[in-house]
């Protein structure tokens, strides 16, 4: 099957905007093949899609999106690509909102998601919103412990 980078930037868009935003889980079972595998957004987890489903309705208890930025889709020719994106959140507990930087790896197997590797910065957003102190990875690196 052939595809395009614009295959790809619907999917995401439909992700964003329909699951993450609109809270329609449903689209879920649209978009993700029924043997897909999500990785990367729990920690040395891989997930089917309901256990995706599961985790999206879990994080949105913490965070909710108010809108995302599709920033790039760097498309390989094939069934892969990368995305990154910019998720502007607010933090359920803080009521802060800012901006949280993102990245995919996406493979499709009849123009439905069949593996995914996600990488969200939490870091950066947990200094965005004054959970953590600005720099954190520059501290942690030297050592210093947070506390």
């Amino acid at each position: 099957m052939t595809y395009t980078a614009e295959d790809f930037s619907r999917i995401v868009d439909r992700l964003f905007m329909n699951v993450w935003k609109r809270n329609d889980m449903g689209e879920i079972a649209h978009l993700f093949h029924p043997d897909c595998r999500v990785h990367g957004l729990v920690p040395g987890e891989s997930l089917n899609r309901d256990e995706y489903r599961e985790a999206v309705e879990q994080y949105q208890q913490l965070a909710r999106l108010h809108r995302y930025e599709l920033l790039d889709v760097l498309f390989d020719g094939t069934d892969r690509a990368a995305v990154r994106l910019c998720l502007h959140l607010t933090a359920t507990v803080a009521g802060i909102t800012a901006p949280q930087d993102a990245m995919m790896f996406i493979r499709l197997k009849d123009r439905q998601v069949i593996e995914a590797h996600v990488q969200f910065d939490t870091l950066k957003y947990f200094e965005l919103i004054g959970a953590l102190p600005a720099n954190s990875s520059f501290l942690l690196l030297a050592g210093h412990a947070l506390t």
